[in-house]
């Protein structure tokens, strides 16, 4: 499982700019994957498990999705 977050719009941020968030199926399957992202984003984090990883996608996705719906109340 690997978790980018991104920034519509930013020109600072894009896809390869964005440190990824991995966790694998035991050892050999987490450092197989951060190995993978790591020759094309500067930045990998590992995590404990899969169920971590979904979890911080989850709650980034909650967060802006709140924040989005903000921003398009407080702009009627």
């Amino acid at each position: 499982m690997v978790e980018s977050t991104e920034d519509p719009g930013n020109p600072n941020f894009g896809t390869a700019t964005i440190p990824k968030i991995v966790g694998g199926d035991g050892a050999a399957a987490l450092n197989l994957a951060a190995a993978l992202y790591g020759g094309v984003v500067p930045e990998v984090i590992p995590v404990s498990s899969p169920a971590t990883a979904e979890a911080v996608k989850l709650t980034e996705n909650i967060f802006r999705a709140v924040n989005i719906a903000l921003v398009n109340e407080l702009n009627l």
